[in-house]
């Protein structure tokens, strides 16, 4: 997990850990990072869908990897 995680821009990073880590509200976010709730939001948003990303190409190649094994 630290290792996608490190993919990501500083920002996402920093909303992702305070957010599912640490336990902190949007609202409690925007105040530690200084920026808008909608910001906050918008980092969140952007870090999962890329961790979506991530983990469906990861999937995709150890499904290949197997098939290919496995004939």
């Amino acid at each position: 997990m630290k290792e996608l995680l490190s993919q990501l821009p500083e920002r996402q990073v920093e909303a992702i850990t305070l957010r599912y880590f640490d336990g902190f509200s949007v609202d409690e976010i925007a105040q530690i990072m200084g920026v808008t709730d909608k910001s906050v939001r918008n980092f969140l948003y952007k870090a999962l869908f890329s961790l979506r990303q991530t983990r469906e190409v990861l999937i995709s190649s150890i499904l290949i990897v197997w098939s290919l094994s496995h004939f």
